[in-house]
């Protein structure tokens, strides 16, 4: 393989925008980004190095900075960042001054909108609204493609805007931190629902859950990519003050055997 993307998912709009762009850029793997905790090597025959995830209050969820803060590239190799979100804030900056003293080459940023999965504080958006990100999305897999094969280089804004210095006040982050949800991520339980299935535990990208026969249990290194609740086939995952009626959200083309088989290879 001559690339190599490495994701971070919890449902499915990274691994969909992954799996686009290796098809094609050709000739390119695609890997969960946990993997790097298992191998920080990245072997000097990849040519380009992906790294596509969600932006998580204006940075990267905090298992990715950390996924990549002792990985090892060589200096000819090009490195491409991709963030999902509406907003990016500092995702893409947080990166690059993670990863710039590890290439010679200028890194590549770009933000793909896709519809957003946080059902903590809001239902899937509304199905048309939906299709219109996903056509808008693939148009933007198409320049992102043709960016990465012609070197272009890219800008991006250094500093959040004013709205979202604004929404991040309101949810008590700042600027310069890139949260760490830890104790908000013990609050999550099951209802009558449950039937130990064990999805819960199987698509956690961190391993948090745990799951025997008679409980469910969340520990505090919960990453808030809401694989559990959106992926739960009784619906049965819930959260203090959430309606249980709230709609649910994962990428249509994307599906839970999927999401199982990408997981499967970083625990096993």
């Amino acid at each position: 393989m001559k690339n190599i993307i490495y994701y971070f998912s919890g449902t499915g709009n990274s691994l969909s925008v992954a799996l686009s762009l290796a098809e094609k850029l050709t000739d390119t793997k695609v890997e969960s980004i946990m993997k790097l905790y298992r191998d920080s090597m990245i072997p000097s025959s990849y040519e380009h190095i992906g790294f596509i995830y969600p932006c998580c209050y204006g940075h990267p969820p905090k298992v990715v900075t950390d996924a990549v803060k002792n990985i090892h590239m060589s200096k000819h190799q090009r490195t491409f960042l991709v963030v999902m979100g509406v907003l990016y804030g500092q995702s893409l900056t947080d990166m690059v001054q993670l990863l710039e003293q590890d290439t010679t080459h200028k890194i590549q940023g770009f933000c793909v909108r896709m519809p957003g999965n946080h059902i903590l504080g809001y239902p899937a958006f509304p199905d048309f609204f939906q299709r219109l990100l996903f056509c808008r999305s693939e148009k933007k897999v198409d320049k992102i493609v043709a960016c990465i094969q012609n070197s272009t280089l890219t800008s991006f804004k250094k500093k959040p805007s004013v709205f979202e210095k604004l929404s991040r006040s309101l949810t008590g982050e700042n600027d310069t931190k890139i949260p760490h949800f830890g104790e908000k991520g013990t609050w999550f339980y099951t209802t009558d629902k449950c039937n130990q299935c064990g999805i819960c535990s199987k698509i956690c990208p961190v391993n948090n859950i745990e799951v025997s026969p008679d409980h469910v249990k969340w520990g505090n290194q919960c990453q808030q990519c809401m694989a559990c609740i959106q992926w739960c086939p009784q619906k049965a995952v819930a959260y203090p003050n959430i309606p249980v009626d709230r709609k649910h959200y994962h990428h249509p083309a994307i599906g839970l055997d999927q999401m199982l088989e990408y997981m499967k290879s970083v625990k096993s």
